[in-house]
Order: structure tokens, then C-alpha cells, then sequence
């Protein structure tokens, strides 16, 4: 019974563990996405600001 429980708990947390994990990923990749875009922008602005 107490292995049970044991085990049980053991994966519950695991559980939690990976799902913040994956989250953490998630909002990591989302501000390089913006960054990328934001930085694509720039350069794109400067390139047209350029050829005025």
C-alpha cells in the first residue's frame, strides 16, 4: 500500500516537473519568435529607409 502511494506521488510529480518544463520551452520559443520578427523588422526598415 505505502509502494503505492509512493509511486503514485513519484508520478504526479514527474508529471508537473515535465509540464513546467514545457512550459518554460513554450515562453522561451515565443520570445524568440518575436525577437526574430521584431529584429526582421528593424532590418527591413533600415533597408528601405536606405534606398530613399
Amino acid at each position: 500500500m505505502l509502494l503505492t502511494v509512493l509511486a503514485q506521488s513519484a508520478t504526479d510529480v514527474l508529471d508537473e516537473v515535465i509540464s513546467l518544463f514545457g512550459q518554460a520551452v513554450s515562453a522561451r520559443e515565443s520570445r524568440a519568435r518575436h525577437k526574430m520578427r521584431d529584429t526582421l523588422a528593424a532590418r527591413a526598415g533600415a533597408g528601405l529607409a536606405g534606398r530613399k
